[in-house]
């Protein structure tokens, strides 16, 4: 009975390793751009479209109006990459 258990942490350690994993973690990932609306994409303009519930002009041919279905077929080039766009639930692919 006269022992003391010396064998774990206590919660109040874990607690402060817990804080120093997370704020270092919110350093380190808020330094990180995500994406930027800078450049043309077509994914984050229907997506845009989508829960904003308005129209996302893509270019000046092609928009997605509020449930994310494309004006009309097409095919384009964005960034080196050729995108062919589908009519029917704004579906594109881009190779």
């Amino acid at each position: 009975m006269g022992k003391l258990m010396n064998d774990g942490f206590t919660l109040i350690e874990v607690l402060i390793v817990m804080m120093v994993i997370t704020l270092l973690s919110l350093v380190f990932t808020s330094k990180l751009k995500l994406s930027e609306d800078t450049y043309l994409n077509p994914e984050n303009c229907q997506l845009k479209s989508m829960a904003h519930k308005s129209r996302c002009q893509l270019n000046d041919t092609i928009h997605f109006n509020e449930n994310g279905n494309i004006n009309h077929a097409q095919t384009i080039k964005i960034s080196n990459k050729i995108c062919v766009f589908q009519l029917g639930m704004g579906r594109y692919s881009c190779e």
